[in-house]
């Protein structure tokens, strides 16, 4: 997922006992900010004229010794004025062309029969109670057709809710997203017997069963999955105090939805805490807020953007001991959990949920530690073409050169066109699939910007039923990517349909390759494409600024959260200035010589809000290192890309790095992140020779 666009993931986004998520095939923006509304809790609408691609208007180059916030812009408390709110899109729902909106008929007919069916259902969920035992293979096949069957259904109205809500909110649509929540929580409660029932059962046993029940074979994946991790269980007692302590490692959720104590704390703190008032570039005051901090830290007036980050990061300091006493406690919490559960550490526990070694985590943060040279040329390439004395955090985001992306409009045909043509190396199947969700007559996706509609982009599904995609579509190159990235997610679902509810959705671990590997072949194919130099440069930097986001700062967030973990769990004392000195340690080793902490940006650490996600950063880095290796073995040839697409269609039915290997990448060794940054290091290379022209 690109740091650059807007997209979020479903608030109630349901998992099955086995596997990822049932509903949404999304996943958390990498970039903590509130144009990634899942990321940060921020009540604010967004400003369309803030949201804009990395590669913008042309820096004019600053004065590099004048890095002080001048006294005179200091604003006058009586001069204080917050930024107005502003809404997606001007038109109503209703002035749309309904073909760019999207069909939710094929969940229900109408909003009286998706109240229907909500009215029924705690009487449904009754039904699973029955299956608190299971003495043949005849009941246990019939208990885990009925435990779908609901699951399904009530992540239905857990989608429909949200669609609705997302789209022409209302206190009812707020209301029957609540209720379909409430819903999903009861049954999560009452099928608990489920697991309880299975796991009482001995091996033995359990293969009769299966070897005798031919309906069991579709659920074979999902038990073994389920027995694989029987040995954590604890007795009834024990299991109920770790509940009532919040423990997740069995919950029936994405554990990254279900926020702790010290995620609440987190979160008031984001949301209430007061950040200064700044001038912006006309020289007016402004309220600084999570929203609107991207803007101005990406400003051409580097005083506006360093006071800014300065303003932040100062904010950040004021109440470093509250930020650092969450988040010590989310990490004792980890560990505790952990521990009662017999794991070594709370990196196995959090990685064991999605049955992936620990030692995917540990190979990726070795191999970008020895692959940091092409990050600090890109560095010192800033401090160049900048014209700066010392690299600081407001310079690393804004554009290195004059942009044509800005000047260039895409229509909606042209975005097919452009998706279609970069996307044939996937074959016949996969174009035919992509045509039919970009379809507007099949209604999967609610493409314009309108009044009331949420901003950004996510693809969400359910079993049985086509995806949906949300997008804000305003014509812009990278509204273009976004519209392939969330078709990847989309298309994965659909393949991952040919496999059983239990098995069907791919892991968060597999969630962002299928859309990474989709921009990765669309950045390839207008590269390949460009007219001028011009463009040239702008997808070069594009595709350097995804890595530097996606990879080397994602794995930098990783390894300050299992440095932390492991500092803990070997009993060392921690606190806010450990946690600062060691995230400074962190961005000098990753950014280089030429990058300078200023201030209080030791402190980013604080507002960070993957790190109380229980090791779910690393992710991203893999997700793309996978996507860029795809990538070129699609390109390469038809059989790779038909084992990619075998890889689709396998949803959760064996574990993800088995099926990653299978299709061509092996994340147990180093080459696919050294290809990944092998990638940063030639796209640098051809980046500077076009800008010495």
């Amino acid at each position: 997922m690109k740091s650059k666009s807007i997209r979020r993931t479903l608030a109630l986004s349901v998992t099955a006992l086995v596997c990822g998520s049932l509903l949404s095939s999304c996943s958390r923006c990498p970039e903590p900010t509130a144009n990634c509304p899942m990321a940060v809790p921020v009540v604010e609408t967004i400003n369309p004229a803030d949201v804009k691609p990395v590669v913008e208007a042309k820096a004019a180059p600053a004065d590099a010794q004048n890095t002080e916030v001048k006294q005179e812009d200091q604003v006058k408390p009586e001069d204080q004025a917050a930024a107005p709110g502003a809404k997606v899109g001007v038109k109503s729902r209703s002035e749309i062309d309904p073909k760019y909106l999207w069909k939710k008929d094929r969940l229900f007919a109408s909003n009286d029969d998706f109240k229907a069916a909500l009215d029924a259902t705690p009487e449904r969920i009754a039904l699973i109670s029955a299956c608190d035992s299971f003495a043949d293979a005849e009941h246990l096949m019939n208990c885990l057709d009925l435990y779908f069957i609901i699951h399904t259904d009530i992540n239905k109205l857990t989608l429909y809710s949200n669609m609705v809500n997302d789209t022409e909110p209302s206190p009812e649509a707020k209301a029957n997203q609540q209720r379909a929540g409430a819903m999903l929580n009861e049954f999560m409660d009452k099928a608990q017997v489920v697991r309880k029932a299975l796991l009482a059962l001995d091996k033995e046993t359990l293969d009769s069963y299966i070897a005798s029940e031919e309906g069991l074979k579709k659920h074979e994946s999902y038990i073994r999955n389920i027995m694989r991790r029987a040995d954590r269980v604890l007795s009834d007692d024990a299991e109920r105090v770790l509940s009532l302590a919040g423990d997740v490692l069995w919950a029936e959720i994405d554990l990254n939805e279900i926020h702790s104590n010290s995620e609440e704390v987190f979160d008031a703190m984001i949301s209430e805490m007061a950040l200064p008032v700044i001038k912006d570039d006309a020289g007016k005051p402004v309220q600084l807020t999570l929203s609107n901090y991207s803007k101005y830290r990406r400003s051409n007036n580097r005083d506006i953007r360093q006071s800014a980050v300065n303003g932040l990061m100062d904010t950040l300091k004021k109440y470093e001991d509250v930020f650092a006493n969450a988040y010590i406690g989310q990490v004792k919490n980890d560990i505790l959990f952990a521990k009662a559960r017999k794991y070594d550490t709370a990196l196995e526990a959090y990685l064991d949920k999605d049955n992936i070694p620990v030692d995917i985590y540990k190979n990726l943060l070795d191999t970008v530690g020895k692959n940091l040279e092409p990050l600090h040329r890109y560095v010192s390439l800033r401090k160049k073409i900048l014209n700066l004395d010392q690299v600081h955090l407001y310079d690393m985001y804004i554009p290195l050169t004059d942009s044509t992306a800005e000047q260039k409009t895409y229509s909606y045909d042209d975005a097919v066109s452009l998706i279609t043509a970069a996307l044939a190396p996937l074959g016949e199947d996969y174009i035919a699939k992509l045509k039919g969700e970009m379809d507007l007559e099949k209604g999967s996706i609610d493409l314009m910007p309108y009044a009331d509609k949420t901003s950004g982009a996510y693809s969400c599904s359910v079993y049985g039923v086509d995806p949906f995609i949300l997008t804000n579509f305003q014509e812009s190159l990278d509204d273009v990517s976004t519209l392939a990235h969330e078709l990847g997610h989309s298309i994965h679902s659909l393949y991952s349909q040919e496999q059983p509810p239990g098995s069907y959705h791919y892991t968060m671990f597999l969630a962002e390759i299928a859309s990474t590997t989709n921009e990765s072949l669309l950045n390839d194919y207008l590269y390949n494409h460009a007219q001028t130099d011009a463009e040239k440069i702008d997808l070069l930097v594009d595709k350097l600024e995804n890595i530097r986001g996606t990879i080397y700062r994602q794995t930098l967030f990783a390894e300050f959260e299992y440095l932390a973990h492991t500092a803990i769990e070997n009993g060392e004392a921690v606190n806010a200035q450990w946690l600062s000195d060691l995230y400074a340690k962190l961005i000098n080793k990753y950014y280089g010589p030429d990058y300078t902490i200023q201030g209080n940006e030791d402190h980013e650490w604080a507002y960070i809000p993957h790190f109380y996600y229980k090791y779910y950063v690393y992710s991203y880095a893999t997700g793309l290192s996978s996507a860029l290796s795809f990538a070129n073995l699609i390109e390469q040839s038809p059989e790779n890309a038909a084992k990619y697409i075998n890889m689709l269609k396998a949803g959760c039915s064996a574990p993800s790095v088995d099926l990653l290997r299978e299709a061509g990448v092996d994340l147990a060794t180093p080459a696919p992140i050294e290809f990944a940054l092998k990638s940063f290091d030639d796209t640098l290379s051809e980046l500077e020779k076009l800008l010495i022209k």
